[in-house]
């Protein structure tokens, strides 16, 4: 059970992280997502700056591991309507996949990649906040990747 004092730290911590995180200090920002982590686990967008500061530092193991913790939750999230989360998993997917190039653990390549290209939404049904804080580029990072 979510108390208000953890609701609280977790709220400080994520804040914070968010914070060093828009201000490209992927060091701290870690820190403090990972301090969030202790008092909340059940928020994809916790997993998913935790990834990309991971991604960014280079510690690309840990990023798999957050970004597909993040998308284990994005269906279950109620507050998110079809065609974000489908934009949400875009999203990680292609930090996935271009993360995946380094790690030769990793063996889900072909199916992410398979998943990614099918995921279609309509943009105009996404939150703009949300098109603000995980911004797909146009460039198409994952052709640099594969």
């Amino acid at each position: 059970m979510l108390t208000i004092y953890r609701k609280i730290m977790y709220i400080f911590f994520f804040l914070k992280g968010r914070h060093y995180f828009l201000k490209t200090n992927f060091i701290d920002s870690l820190k403090y997502f990972t301090q969030a982590e202790k008092y909340y686990t059940e928020d994809y967008q916790l997993y998913v700056y935790k990834g990309l500061n991971e991604f960014f530092i280079k510690l690309f193991d840990n990023a798999l591991i957050s970004f597909q913790k993040a998308l284990s939750m994005i269906d279950a999230n109620q507050k998110l309507n079809i065609d974000e989360k489908k934009y949400l998993k875009k999203y990680i997917i292609e930090y996935i996949l271009i993360s995946s190039t380094v790690v030769e653990s990793f063996s889900s390549y072909g199916r992410y990649k398979n998943i990614y290209y099918n995921l279609e939404y309509k943009k105009d049904n996404i939150n703009k906040n949300l098109l603000l804080d995980f911004p797909i580029s146009d460039n198409n990072n994952l052709s640099k990747a594969t």
